[in-house]
């Protein structure tokens, strides 16, 4: 099992939970986001563990993932 916390913007795509709990361990990051209802491309930065990794990454069971969505302005 993983922990999924949405940051920002996508809080409100997961009902505002701060954290979901998903059988994900094996899957990339990008597979984990849509088992959570969260579209890849939103997401632009992902921290594993506190440490940065792209979508592709391989999630292991405990592992800890922080999202963040795609700042916007002007």
């Amino acid at each position: 099992m993983i922990t999924l916390r949405p940051l920002g913007g996508l809080k409100a795509l997961v009902h505002d939970q701060k954290e979901l709990h998903l059988e994900a361990a094996g899957c990339s990051v990008r597979e984990a986001l849509l088992l959570a209802n969260i579209r890849p491309e939103l997401v632009a930065l992902v921290l594993v563990n506190a440490r940065p990794v792209d979508k592709a990454h391989r999630l292991a069971d405990g592992d800890i993932v922080q999202v963040l969505t795609v700042f916007g302005g002007g």
